[in-house]
């Protein structure tokens, strides 16, 4: 009978993901090197739209469209349908 491979630990697992967060940031500083300074800005203003009641849902999707990695990589249609279906 073939040897079952061992299954990972929590801190292997825990490792492996910390790998790919570390792997997915670096590639995200490389495709976009030069974070916008205007960041903090958009981040208050959205802040302040939620606190005033906007619905979430719009809020975010219009927060993705913002977002220079949701641009690059061409993904608002694919997330809003995701946030739009729930």
């Amino acid at each position: 009978m073939p040897k079952r491979p061992a299954q990972p630990t929590k801190s292997r697992s825990r490792t492996i993901v910390v790998r790919v967060v570390a792997a997915w940031d670096t590639i995200l500083a490389q495709n976009l090197p030069d974070r916008p300074v205007w960041e903090p800005t958009r981040r208050i203003r959205n802040a302040r739209r939620k606190l005033d009641g906007f619905n979430p849902v719009a809020l975010l999707v219009d927060d993705l469209k913002q977002n220079p990695a949701v641009d690059k990589f061409n993904s608002l249609v694919a997330l809003e349908a995701i946030l739009r279906r729930g």
